[in-house]
C-alpha cells in the first residue's frame, strides 16, 4: 500500500485550518501552520506534498512564503494552492509568478478543493517519476561509457591480431559494442535535450546539402554493403541557421534510419527544397513502411513495439531528431509512401531562427 500524501494547511484563521483539516483527514496526512514563517519552519520536517497557502497573513504573507519555498530545490515538486477571499486576475497572475500552481476562493467548495488537490498530487507524482527516470538514465549511461570504451578498444586490438577463422567472432563483439556505445550516447543526448534550453546553443549558417553529404559519407560502408542507391536532388545549397553538431545529429538519425531499414539493392531518395522561407528535406526509402497504428508515436522516446519498420529497438534516435528539429523552430513528420517505404519530411526556417526551449 502506498504511503499517504501530506498536506500542509497554512492560514492565520484557526477555524479555517481545522475545517480544512477535516476535509482531508481520512485520505491524507495533514499538519497546520498559522503563518508563513511557521510554514517554513515545518517544511523540512513535515515534508508536505502539497501546501494550501493563505494569501493574506501577518508577518510573512502567502506570496512571500511561496517565493521562499520555490528558492529551495528540495521542494521544487511541492504543489502550492493559494487560498484567498478575493481573487482578481492581477492576484492570480501574481500568485503564478510567485510559483503557485492553482487558486481557490474562500469559502471554497469542498468537492472542488478535493478534486484540485487530487489532480495536482497526480501531476506531482508524474513530475517526480520523470525526473527520477531522467537521472537514472543519465547515471547509467555515464557509468557504462567507460567500460564500453574499454571493451571496444580491446576488441579492436584483438580483431587485428586474430586469424581469419576467429575474425567473425571479433567482428560480432565490435558490432555489438558499437551498438551499445551508440545507445549510451543517444540516451545521454536525449537527457541533455530535455533538460537544457536549446536557445543557449551557438548557431551558425550551414548548407543542408553539405550536412547530408557528410552523414552519407560516414555511413558509406553500410551503404556499400547493402548496395544502396542514394540520390540527392533539389537545392543542395539551401542553408539554415542552427547549432551545427545538433543539426548534423538530427539528419544522421533520420538518414541512418532509412539506411538501416532499406532492403539490399534498394534506393533512398533525398530531396532538398526551399519554399516560403522554409528548407524542406524529404528522405524516402523502400523499406516495409510504418504500421498505421505506430505513425503517431514513432517519435516517442523508448517506444518499444513489435512493428517491422522504423520502430525497431528503443526508438531513441527518431526522438532525438524530433527534439532537435523542433528546438530549431522546425518540424518533422513521418508517413508511408504510396507504393512502398516510408517518407520523413523535415521543415526548417531559412531566415531568422526561431528557437524553442526543450522541455
Amino acid at each position: 500500500m502506498a504511503a499517504k500524501k501530506k498536506i500542509l494547511i497554512v492560514d492565520d484563521g484557526r477555524a479555517i485550518r481545522h475545517w480544512t483539516q477535516t476535509i482531508f483527514a481520512n485520505d491524507y496526512i495533514t499538519d497546520q501552520a498559522e503563518d508563513g514563517e511557521e510554514a517554513l519552519e515545518k517544511l523540512p520536517l513535515f515534508k508536505p506534498d502539497l501546501i494550501l497557502l493563505d494569501v493574506e497573513m501577518p508577518r510573512l504573507n502567502g506570496l512571500q512564503t511561496c517565493k521562499k519555498i520555490r528558492q529551495d530545490p528540495n521542494f521544487r515538486f511541492v504543489k502550492i494552492i493559494f487560498v484567498s477571499g478575493n481573487i482578481s486576475i492581477a492576484d492570480r497572475m501574481a500568485g503564478y509568478e510567485a510559483g503557485g500552481d492553482d487558486y481557490v476562493t474562500k469559502p471554497y467548495d469542498e468537492g472542488e478543493l478535493f478534486a484540485k488537490v487530487n489532480t495536482l498530487l497526480r501531476l506531482k507524482n508524474e513530475e517526480e517519476l520523470n525526473h527520477l527516470k531522467s537521472n537514472f538514465l543519465s547515471l547509467i549511461s555515464h557509468e557504462t561509457r567507460t567500460p564500453i570504451n574499454g571493451i571496444l578498444g580491446c576488441a579492436e586490438l584483438l580483431h587485428k591480431s586474430v586469424d581469419e577463422k576467429n575474425r567473425k567472432l571479433t567482428e560480432g563483439i565490435l558490432h555489438s559494442g558499437k551498438q551499445m556505445h551508440r545507445l549510451i550516447e543517444n540516451v545521454l543526448l536525449i537527457c541533455k535535450l530535455k533538460s537544457t534550453p536549446m536557445v543557449n546553443q551557438k548557431k551558425e549558417r550551414k548548407q543542408v546539402g553539405m550536412i547530408v553529404q557528410d552523414q552519407l559519407k560516414d555511413m558509406e560502408k553500410t551503404i556499400l554493403d547493402k548496395n544502396l542507391a542514394i540520390t540527392m536532388n533539389g537545392n543542395i545549397f539551401a542553408s539554415v541557421e542552427a547549432c551545427p553538431t545538433l543539426l548534423e545529429k538530427a539528419f544522421c538519425c533520420v538518414i541512418e534510419n532509412a539506411v538501416k531499414f532499406s532492403p539490399a539493392d534498394g534506393q533512398i531518395k533525398i530531396d532538398i527544397n526551399e519554399r516560403d522561407s522554409q528548407c524542406i528535406v524529404t528522405v524516402a526509402d523502400q523499406g516495409p513502411g510504418i504500421e498505421p497504428t505506430s505513425i503517431e508515436n514513432i517519435f516517442d522516446e523508448f517506444a518499444i513495439t513489435d512493428i517491422a519498420h522504423h520502430q525497431n529497438g528503443l526508438g531513441v534516435s527518431l526522438s532525438i531528431a524530433k527534439q532537435i528539429i523542433e528546438g530549431h523552430g522546425g518540424d518533422i513528420k513521418a508517413e508511408n509512401h504510396n507504393r512502398k517505404g516510408a517518407i520523413f519530411t523535415i521543415n526548417l526556417p531559412t531566415k531568422a531562427l526561431v528557437v524553442a526551449a526543450t522541455a
